[in-house]
Formats: C-alpha cells, sequence, structure tokens
C-alpha cells in the first residue's frame, strides 16, 4: 500500500491518533486498510498519545490496531465513566482525563 510505505519511510517525533474502540486492553478499529496506515504511523513515532472519546471504551471492532500498552498516553474525554476508567487501571494504562471547556 503506497500510503503505508511512505508514512514507513517518515521518522516522527509524537504521534496523535484516534481509534473507534477499546477493550480488553487493546485498540480496535473497523476497517483494516486503517488498520494498516495507523499501525505504520505509530511505527514511525518515538512518542505516541491515544485520543479517546469516553463512548469507544468497552467496546470492540473488527480489526486490533494494538495493544494500549504501545501509547505512552491515553487521553480521554471527561465523559467517562468511574467503570470505563478502571478498565484503564486494569490494564495499566497511562491516561489523562481531559476537561470539556
Amino acid at each position: 500500500m503506497p500510503c503505508v510505505d511512505a508514512i514507513a519511510a517518515l521518522k516522527i517525533d509524537l504521534c496523535f491518533v484516534s481509534t473507534s474502540a477499546v477493550s480488553g486492553g487493546f485498540a480496535y478499529h473497523q476497517e483494516q486498510h486503517i488498520v494498516s496506515v495507523k499501525r505504520a504511523m505509530l511505527g514511525a513515532a518515538t512518542r505516541t498519545v491515544l485520543l479517546l472519546d469516553h463512548t469507544k471504551i468497552g467496546r470492540v471492532a473488527l480489526h486490533r490496531v494494538a495493544p494500549l500498552s504501545v501509547f505512552e498516553r491515553v487521553i480521554v474525554d471527561d465523559g467517562a465513566s468511574a467503570e470505563a476508567l478502571r478498565e484503564l487501571d486494569e490494564h495499566k494504562v497511562a491516561y489523562e482525563v481531559a476537561a470539556r471547556s
């Protein structure tokens, strides 16, 4: 895939990515070609951050993108329930809750 090859040729200091679902210590996405691009982005980056909408926690999609352990930090919005945050804690995920303005 030309896009993946182009990304693999880059060296990125900091990569922010999003995902469709998070469950069981993994990030998921429903489209395989997007998964390939996201994996290439993660592989090219020195530091990685996952941006996560609280509605994605506890859900799965068809394809695993990566384990949450590959992310230096997960940033989730303040709509996340205590139960959702416990799931991140159980998988020893470093996260921050971002407050809406």
